[in-house]
Protein backbone atom coordinates (compact mmCIF):
# COMPACT_ATOMS: atom_id res chain seq x y z
CA UNK A 1 0.00 0.00 0.00
CA UNK A 2 2.87 2.38 -0.78
CA UNK A 3 1.49 5.88 -0.98
CA UNK A 4 4.53 8.12 -1.37
CA UNK A 5 7.81 7.90 -3.25
CA UNK A 6 10.81 6.27 -1.61
CA UNK A 7 13.03 9.22 -2.54
CA UNK A 8 12.60 12.97 -2.99
CA UNK A 9 13.44 12.54 -6.68
CA UNK A 10 10.45 10.23 -7.09
CA UNK A 11 8.14 12.64 -5.25
CA UNK A 12 9.34 15.37 -7.60
CA UNK A 13 7.94 13.41 -10.56
CA UNK A 14 4.50 14.34 -9.20
CA UNK A 15 3.91 17.78 -10.73
CA UNK A 16 7.54 18.58 -9.92
CA UNK A 17 10.83 18.96 -11.75
CA UNK A 18 11.87 15.31 -12.11
CA UNK A 19 11.07 12.78 -14.85
CA UNK A 20 10.18 9.09 -14.53
CA UNK A 21 13.15 6.72 -14.50
CA UNK A 22 11.36 3.37 -14.10
CA UNK A 23 7.88 1.83 -14.25
CA UNK A 24 7.67 1.32 -10.48
CA UNK A 25 7.50 5.02 -9.68
CA UNK A 26 4.36 6.86 -8.58
CA UNK A 27 2.45 3.62 -8.14
CA UNK A 28 0.04 4.79 -5.46
CA UNK A 29 0.63 8.40 -4.49
CA UNK A 30 -1.90 9.53 -1.85
CA UNK A 31 -1.06 13.05 -0.66
CA UNK A 32 -3.11 15.02 1.87
CA UNK A 33 -3.58 18.71 1.11
CA UNK A 34 -5.75 19.80 4.05
CA UNK A 35 -7.47 18.63 7.23
CA UNK A 36 -9.84 20.07 9.80
CA UNK A 37 -11.47 18.95 13.05
CA UNK A 38 -15.03 19.47 14.34
CA UNK A 39 -16.35 17.80 17.50
CA UNK A 40 -15.06 14.26 17.23
CA UNK A 41 -14.75 14.17 13.42
CA UNK A 42 -11.72 14.97 11.29
CA UNK A 43 -12.11 15.68 7.59
CA UNK A 44 -9.15 15.10 5.25
CA UNK A 45 -8.83 16.63 1.78
CA UNK A 46 -6.55 14.84 -0.69
CA UNK A 47 -4.58 16.11 -3.68
CA UNK A 48 -6.47 13.88 -6.10
CA UNK A 49 -9.56 11.64 -5.72
CA UNK A 50 -8.93 9.24 -2.83
CA UNK A 51 -10.93 6.18 -4.08
CA UNK A 52 -11.87 5.23 -0.52
CA UNK A 53 -15.13 3.77 0.75
CA UNK A 54 -16.84 3.87 4.13
CA UNK A 55 -15.34 1.16 6.35
CA UNK A 56 -11.85 1.27 4.80
CA UNK A 57 -8.98 1.33 7.31
CA UNK A 58 -6.49 4.14 6.58
CA UNK A 59 -3.26 5.33 8.12
CA UNK A 60 -2.43 9.04 7.99
CA UNK A 61 1.26 9.98 8.09
CA UNK A 62 3.39 13.16 8.35
CA UNK A 63 0.40 15.43 8.95
CA UNK A 64 1.52 18.48 10.92
CA UNK A 65 -0.79 20.63 13.00
CA UNK A 66 -0.78 23.19 15.79
CA UNK A 67 -0.65 20.44 18.43
CA UNK A 68 1.80 18.23 16.51
CA UNK A 69 4.26 20.56 14.80
CA UNK A 70 6.72 17.78 13.86
CA UNK A 71 4.16 15.37 12.37
CA UNK A 72 4.83 12.71 15.01
CA UNK A 73 3.17 9.36 14.33
CA UNK A 74 0.03 8.35 16.26
CA UNK A 75 -0.46 11.92 17.36
CA UNK A 76 -2.65 14.78 16.18
CA UNK A 77 -4.06 13.97 12.77
CA UNK A 78 -1.69 10.99 12.41
CA UNK A 79 -2.89 7.49 13.19
CA UNK A 80 -4.93 4.55 11.93
CA UNK A 81 -8.65 5.14 11.48
CA UNK A 82 -11.81 3.70 9.94
CA UNK A 83 -13.35 5.88 7.26
CA UNK A 84 -16.74 6.98 8.57
CA UNK A 85 -17.88 9.14 5.66
CA UNK A 86 -17.13 10.32 2.15
CA UNK A 87 -17.70 14.07 1.75
CA UNK A 88 -16.48 14.39 -1.84
CA UNK A 89 -14.22 12.75 -4.39
CA UNK A 90 -11.29 14.29 -2.50
CA UNK A 91 -12.70 14.35 1.03
CA UNK A 92 -13.24 11.70 3.71
CA UNK A 93 -13.96 11.72 7.44
CA UNK A 94 -12.73 9.67 10.39
CA UNK A 95 -13.59 9.61 14.07
CA UNK A 96 -11.11 11.44 16.31
CA UNK A 97 -11.51 12.16 20.03
CA UNK A 98 -8.94 14.94 20.45
CA UNK A 99 -8.60 18.21 18.54
CA UNK A 100 -5.22 18.14 16.72
CA UNK A 101 -5.26 21.91 16.15
CA UNK A 102 -5.15 23.72 12.82
CA UNK A 103 -3.58 21.92 9.85
CA UNK A 104 -0.10 23.07 8.81
CA UNK A 105 -0.32 23.94 5.11
CA UNK A 106 2.35 22.56 2.77
CA UNK A 107 1.53 24.45 -0.40
CA UNK A 108 4.94 25.81 -1.42
CA UNK A 109 7.90 24.47 -3.34
CA UNK A 110 9.14 21.78 -0.95
CA UNK A 111 7.96 18.42 -2.31
CA UNK A 112 9.76 15.56 -0.61
CA UNK A 113 9.19 12.36 1.38
CA UNK A 114 7.98 14.34 4.41
CA UNK A 115 4.72 15.34 2.69
CA UNK A 116 1.50 14.38 4.52
CA UNK A 117 -0.12 11.33 2.97
CA UNK A 118 -2.34 8.36 3.75
CA UNK A 119 -2.29 4.62 3.18
CA UNK A 120 -5.23 2.27 2.82
CA UNK A 121 -4.48 -0.52 5.30
CA UNK A 122 -7.40 -2.81 4.46
CA UNK A 123 -10.86 -2.88 2.95
CA UNK A 124 -14.18 -3.03 4.72
CA UNK A 125 -14.66 -6.61 3.45
CA UNK A 126 -12.34 -9.61 3.35
CA UNK A 127 -11.72 -11.56 0.14
CA UNK A 128 -9.94 -14.79 -0.64
CA UNK A 129 -8.81 -16.65 -3.76
CA UNK A 130 -10.90 -19.80 -4.11
CA UNK A 131 -9.14 -21.00 -7.26
CA UNK A 132 -6.48 -19.86 -9.73
CA UNK A 133 -5.61 -20.79 -13.28
CA UNK A 134 -2.35 -19.88 -15.01
CA UNK A 135 -3.00 -18.28 -18.39
CA UNK A 136 0.60 -17.23 -19.04
CA UNK A 137 3.67 -18.32 -17.09
CA UNK A 138 5.70 -15.67 -15.29
CA UNK A 139 9.31 -15.55 -16.49
CA UNK A 140 11.53 -13.11 -14.61
CA UNK A 141 12.87 -10.37 -16.87
CA UNK A 142 11.04 -11.79 -19.90
CA UNK A 143 7.27 -11.77 -19.52
CA UNK A 144 4.53 -11.06 -17.02
CA UNK A 145 2.53 -13.87 -15.51
CA UNK A 146 -1.21 -13.84 -16.22
CA UNK A 147 -3.57 -15.68 -13.88
CA UNK A 148 -7.34 -16.18 -13.82
CA UNK A 149 -8.45 -15.85 -10.20
CA UNK A 150 -11.78 -16.90 -8.71
CA UNK A 151 -12.30 -14.52 -5.78
CA UNK A 152 -15.02 -14.77 -3.13
CA UNK A 153 -16.15 -12.56 -0.26
CA UNK A 154 -15.88 -13.92 3.29
CA UNK A 155 -17.64 -11.04 5.06
CA UNK A 156 -21.27 -12.20 5.00
CA UNK A 157 -22.76 -11.41 8.42
CA UNK A 158 -25.99 -12.55 10.12
CA UNK A 159 -28.60 -9.90 10.85
CA UNK A 160 -29.69 -11.44 14.19
CA UNK A 161 -28.10 -10.26 17.44
CA UNK A 162 -25.70 -11.21 19.02
CA UNK A 163 -24.11 -12.70 15.89
CA UNK A 164 -23.96 -9.56 13.70
CA UNK A 165 -20.22 -9.27 14.24
CA UNK A 166 -19.52 -12.72 12.79
CA UNK A 167 -18.42 -13.04 9.16
CA UNK A 168 -18.77 -16.03 6.85
CA UNK A 169 -17.91 -16.89 3.27
CA UNK A 170 -20.26 -16.88 0.33
CA UNK A 171 -21.69 -20.40 -0.28
CA UNK A 172 -19.18 -22.12 -2.56
CA UNK A 173 -21.73 -24.77 -3.57
CA UNK A 174 -23.39 -22.07 -5.71
CA UNK A 175 -20.12 -21.08 -7.41
CA UNK A 176 -21.50 -21.89 -10.86
CA UNK A 177 -24.91 -20.40 -11.73
CA UNK A 178 -27.55 -22.97 -12.61
CA UNK A 179 -28.77 -22.77 -16.20
CA UNK A 180 -32.40 -22.57 -17.20
CA UNK A 181 -32.39 -24.52 -20.48
CA UNK A 182 -35.62 -22.93 -21.64
CA UNK A 183 -34.36 -19.39 -20.96
CA UNK A 184 -30.53 -19.46 -20.93
CA UNK A 185 -28.70 -16.32 -19.80
CA UNK A 186 -25.16 -15.78 -21.09
CA UNK A 187 -24.27 -13.12 -18.50
CA UNK A 188 -26.26 -13.69 -15.29
CA UNK A 189 -26.83 -10.89 -12.79
CA UNK A 190 -25.03 -10.78 -9.46
CA UNK A 191 -26.49 -12.89 -6.67
CA UNK A 192 -27.24 -11.66 -3.14
CA UNK A 193 -25.61 -13.69 -0.39
CA UNK A 194 -26.92 -13.69 3.16
CA UNK A 195 -26.24 -15.58 6.37
CA UNK A 196 -29.06 -17.77 7.67
CA UNK A 197 -30.42 -17.09 11.14
CA UNK A 198 -31.46 -20.66 11.91
CA UNK A 199 -27.94 -22.09 11.57
CA UNK A 200 -25.03 -19.80 12.45
CA UNK A 201 -22.31 -20.19 9.85
CA UNK A 202 -24.56 -21.26 6.98
CA UNK A 203 -24.95 -18.91 4.01
CA UNK A 204 -27.08 -19.01 0.89
CA UNK A 205 -28.03 -16.84 -2.08
CA UNK A 206 -31.29 -15.38 -3.33
CA UNK A 207 -31.31 -17.12 -6.73
CA UNK A 208 -29.22 -20.11 -7.82
CA UNK A 209 -29.34 -18.84 -11.42
CA UNK A 210 -27.35 -15.76 -10.49
CA UNK A 211 -23.58 -15.23 -10.27
CA UNK A 212 -21.73 -15.56 -6.97
CA UNK A 213 -18.45 -14.26 -8.39
CA UNK A 214 -20.10 -11.20 -9.98
CA UNK A 215 -21.48 -10.34 -6.55
CA UNK A 216 -17.98 -10.60 -5.06
CA UNK A 217 -16.56 -8.46 -7.88
CA UNK A 218 -19.21 -5.76 -7.41
CA UNK A 219 -18.45 -5.64 -3.68
CA UNK A 220 -14.71 -5.48 -4.33
CA UNK A 221 -15.10 -2.62 -6.82
CA UNK A 222 -17.15 -0.74 -4.23
CA UNK A 223 -14.42 -1.28 -1.63
CA UNK A 224 -11.82 -0.11 -4.16
CA UNK A 225 -13.69 3.12 -4.77
CA UNK A 226 -14.06 2.27 -8.46
CA UNK A 227 -16.95 4.18 -9.93
CA UNK A 228 -19.35 6.55 -8.17
CA UNK A 229 -22.29 5.88 -5.89
CA UNK A 230 -25.69 6.53 -7.50
CA UNK A 231 -28.30 8.21 -5.30
CA UNK A 232 -31.17 8.54 -7.78
CA UNK A 233 -32.17 7.91 -11.40
CA UNK A 234 -34.93 9.80 -13.18
CA UNK A 235 -36.14 8.16 -16.38
CA UNK A 236 -37.99 9.76 -19.27
CA UNK A 237 -40.63 7.92 -21.28
CA UNK A 238 -39.39 5.12 -23.53
CA UNK A 239 -39.24 5.75 -27.27
CA UNK A 240 -40.08 3.16 -29.93
CA UNK A 241 -38.50 3.11 -33.37
CA UNK A 242 -41.58 4.83 -34.83
CA UNK A 243 -41.06 7.76 -32.47
CA UNK A 244 -44.07 7.11 -30.22
CA UNK A 245 -43.51 7.28 -26.46
CA UNK A 246 -44.13 4.22 -24.30
CA UNK A 247 -45.81 4.79 -20.92
CA UNK A 248 -43.66 3.87 -17.94
CA UNK A 249 -46.04 1.12 -16.82
CA UNK A 250 -46.29 -0.48 -20.28
CA UNK A 251 -44.88 -4.02 -20.65
CA UNK A 252 -42.58 -2.89 -23.48
CA UNK A 253 -41.09 -0.05 -21.44
CA UNK A 254 -38.26 0.78 -21.79
CA UNK A 255 -37.07 -0.09 -25.30
CA UNK A 256 -35.08 3.12 -25.45
CA UNK A 257 -34.83 5.76 -22.73
CA UNK A 258 -33.02 8.78 -21.39
CA UNK A 259 -31.97 8.79 -17.73
CA UNK A 260 -30.66 11.53 -15.48
CA UNK A 261 -28.24 9.95 -13.03
CA UNK A 262 -27.49 11.59 -9.68
CA UNK A 263 -24.24 10.69 -7.93
CA UNK A 264 -23.13 10.63 -4.31
CA UNK A 265 -19.94 12.62 -4.95
CA UNK A 266 -18.50 14.68 -7.79
CA UNK A 267 -18.56 12.48 -10.89
CA UNK A 268 -15.26 13.71 -12.40
CA UNK A 269 -16.73 14.08 -15.91
CA UNK A 270 -15.86 17.00 -18.19
CA UNK A 271 -12.91 18.10 -16.08
CA UNK A 272 -10.49 20.83 -17.11
CA UNK A 273 -7.93 19.95 -19.76
CA UNK A 274 -6.31 23.37 -20.33
CA UNK A 275 -6.71 27.02 -19.38
CA UNK A 276 -5.37 30.41 -20.40
CA UNK A 277 -4.43 33.17 -17.95
CA UNK A 278 -6.64 36.17 -18.68
CA UNK A 279 -5.27 38.25 -15.81
CA UNK A 280 -2.22 37.42 -13.66
CA UNK A 281 -3.54 39.31 -10.65
CA UNK A 282 -1.24 40.38 -7.83
CA UNK A 283 -0.53 39.81 -4.15
CA UNK A 284 -0.01 36.04 -4.18
CA UNK A 285 2.86 34.38 -2.32
CA UNK A 286 4.93 35.62 0.59
CA UNK A 287 6.28 38.71 -1.16
CA UNK A 288 9.82 37.60 -0.38
CA UNK A 289 11.34 38.70 -3.68
CA UNK A 290 11.79 35.22 -5.16
CA UNK A 291 9.67 33.21 -7.57
CA UNK A 292 7.49 30.69 -5.70
CA UNK A 293 5.56 27.56 -6.71
CA UNK A 294 2.34 26.54 -4.95
CA UNK A 295 0.44 23.27 -5.20
CA UNK A 296 -3.29 22.65 -4.80
CA UNK A 297 -4.34 26.20 -5.56
CA UNK A 298 -8.11 26.23 -5.95
CA UNK A 299 -9.82 27.29 -9.16
CA UNK A 300 -13.11 28.81 -7.98
CA UNK A 301 -16.02 30.73 -9.48
CA UNK A 302 -16.68 34.40 -8.79
CA UNK A 303 -19.43 33.38 -6.35
CA UNK A 304 -17.08 31.16 -4.33
CA UNK A 305 -14.37 33.80 -4.43
CA UNK A 306 -16.74 36.53 -3.34
CA UNK A 307 -15.73 38.80 -6.19
CA UNK A 308 -18.73 40.28 -8.04
CA UNK A 309 -18.57 40.14 -11.82
CA UNK A 310 -18.80 43.45 -13.64
CA UNK A 311 -21.44 43.72 -16.36
CA UNK A 312 -20.25 41.68 -19.31
CA UNK A 313 -17.31 40.38 -17.31
CA UNK A 314 -18.26 36.72 -17.59
CA UNK A 315 -16.61 34.89 -20.47
CA UNK A 316 -18.28 32.17 -22.54
CA UNK A 317 -20.84 30.27 -20.51
CA UNK A 318 -20.70 32.78 -17.66
CA UNK A 319 -20.78 32.45 -13.89
CA UNK A 320 -22.05 28.84 -13.86
CA UNK A 321 -18.89 26.76 -13.63
CA UNK A 322 -17.63 23.33 -12.71
CA UNK A 323 -16.19 22.55 -9.28
CA UNK A 324 -13.27 21.01 -7.37
CA UNK A 325 -10.42 21.85 -9.78
CA UNK A 326 -6.95 22.52 -8.39
CA UNK A 327 -3.68 23.63 -9.95
CA UNK A 328 0.03 24.08 -9.49
CA UNK A 329 0.81 27.79 -9.91
CA UNK A 330 3.98 29.84 -10.27
CA UNK A 331 4.00 33.22 -8.51
CA UNK A 332 5.97 36.17 -9.87
CA UNK A 333 8.66 37.50 -7.50
CA UNK A 334 7.79 41.16 -8.11
CA UNK A 335 4.03 41.75 -8.12
CA UNK A 336 2.92 38.34 -6.86
CA UNK A 337 0.97 37.61 -10.04
CA UNK A 338 0.32 34.13 -11.45
CA UNK A 339 2.71 33.53 -14.36
CA UNK A 340 2.10 29.82 -15.00
CA UNK A 341 -0.62 27.31 -14.13
CA UNK A 342 -0.78 23.51 -14.48
CA UNK A 343 -4.03 21.70 -13.73
CA UNK A 344 -3.64 19.07 -10.98
CA UNK A 345 -7.18 17.87 -10.28
CA UNK A 346 -9.41 18.41 -13.32
CA UNK A 347 -12.62 18.69 -11.26
CA UNK A 348 -16.13 18.10 -12.65
CA UNK A 349 -18.70 19.65 -14.99
CA UNK A 350 -16.71 22.46 -16.57
CA UNK A 351 -17.44 24.16 -19.87
CA UNK A 352 -15.20 25.89 -22.38
CA UNK A 353 -15.26 29.59 -21.59
CA UNK A 354 -15.82 29.25 -17.84
CA UNK A 355 -14.16 32.06 -15.89
CA UNK A 356 -12.26 30.86 -12.82
CA UNK A 357 -10.17 32.60 -10.16
CA UNK A 358 -7.09 31.39 -8.26
CA UNK A 359 -7.58 31.04 -4.49
CA UNK A 360 -6.50 28.98 -1.49
CA UNK A 361 -2.78 29.86 -1.37
CA UNK A 362 -0.66 32.31 0.62
CA UNK A 363 -1.23 35.99 -0.16
CA UNK A 364 0.39 39.29 0.83
CA UNK A 365 -0.11 42.99 0.26
CA UNK A 366 0.97 43.61 -3.32
CA UNK A 367 3.82 46.05 -3.95
CA UNK A 368 1.85 47.47 -6.87
CA UNK A 369 -1.57 47.71 -5.26
CA UNK A 370 -3.51 47.87 -2.04
CA UNK A 371 -3.99 44.14 -1.61
CA UNK A 372 -4.81 40.90 -3.39
CA UNK A 373 -6.01 41.16 -6.97
CA UNK A 374 -7.34 37.69 -7.90
CA UNK A 375 -5.87 36.06 -10.99
CA UNK A 376 -8.45 35.15 -13.62
CA UNK A 377 -8.21 32.14 -15.94
CA UNK A 378 -10.41 31.01 -18.81
CA UNK A 379 -11.17 27.34 -19.49
CA UNK A 380 -10.01 26.66 -23.06
CA UNK A 381 -10.55 22.89 -23.22
CA UNK A 382 -12.33 20.20 -21.19
CA UNK A 383 -12.00 16.43 -21.15
CA UNK A 384 -15.21 15.84 -23.08
CA UNK A 385 -16.87 12.68 -21.72
CA UNK A 386 -20.03 12.97 -23.79
CA UNK A 387 -20.31 9.76 -25.81
CA UNK A 388 -18.39 7.67 -23.26
CA UNK A 389 -19.97 4.42 -22.08
CA UNK A 390 -20.74 3.71 -18.42
CA UNK A 391 -22.10 0.67 -16.59
CA UNK A 392 -24.57 0.74 -13.71
CA UNK A 393 -24.40 -2.23 -11.35
CA UNK A 394 -25.30 -3.16 -7.81
CA UNK A 395 -29.01 -2.22 -7.89
CA UNK A 396 -30.58 -5.11 -6.00
CA UNK A 397 -34.25 -4.24 -5.95
CA UNK A 398 -36.23 -6.48 -8.30
CA UNK A 399 -38.35 -3.45 -9.24
CA UNK A 400 -35.33 -1.47 -10.44
CA UNK A 401 -32.78 -4.14 -11.38
CA UNK A 402 -33.39 -3.33 -15.07
CA UNK A 403 -31.16 -0.30 -14.50
CA UNK A 404 -28.15 -2.62 -14.19
CA UNK A 405 -27.03 -2.09 -17.76
CA UNK A 406 -24.65 -0.23 -20.07
CA UNK A 407 -25.38 3.36 -21.16
CA UNK A 408 -23.85 6.09 -23.28
CA UNK A 409 -23.39 9.57 -21.78
CA UNK A 410 -25.67 12.01 -23.59
CA UNK A 411 -25.01 15.32 -21.80
CA UNK A 412 -23.20 16.86 -18.82
CA UNK A 413 -24.57 20.23 -17.77
CA UNK A 414 -22.02 22.86 -16.79
CA UNK A 415 -21.95 23.14 -12.99
CA UNK A 416 -23.84 19.85 -12.50
CA UNK A 417 -21.03 18.05 -10.70
CA UNK A 418 -23.33 15.37 -9.29
CA UNK A 419 -25.61 14.60 -12.22
CA UNK A 420 -25.48 13.76 -15.92
CA UNK A 421 -27.75 12.27 -18.58
CA UNK A 422 -27.36 8.97 -20.39
CA UNK A 423 -29.19 7.11 -23.12
CA UNK A 424 -29.53 3.38 -23.49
Amino acid sequence: NTSIGSTTAEVQTYFGSENFTNVNQQRNFRFISNANYTTGISTFITDLPHDLSVGSLVETINVKSANNSTGLGNSGYNGTFRVTGITSARGFTVGMSTDPGSFTTTDILTRDTTLPHFKRKNYKNTYYIQDSEEVQEYISGTQDGIYYLTVLNSSISPTVSPFTGEKFTQPIKFLFPQVNRDNPVADPDASRSHALSRTIGETTINDVRKSLTKEALDTFLLDQGVGIGVTNIITSAGIKTDGNKIPVDHFQYPLSKVHTIFTETDHGLNGISSVSIASSGAGYGTGGGTEEVYFNAQLVSSADLGVPLAAGGAVGIGSTTGVSATAKVTVDKNSGGITNLVVMNAGSAFGVGNTMYVAGITTHKSNVGTGLSPAKVIITRVNNNVGDVIRISGIRSDSYSQYNDIYRIQSIAVGAAKSFSVIG
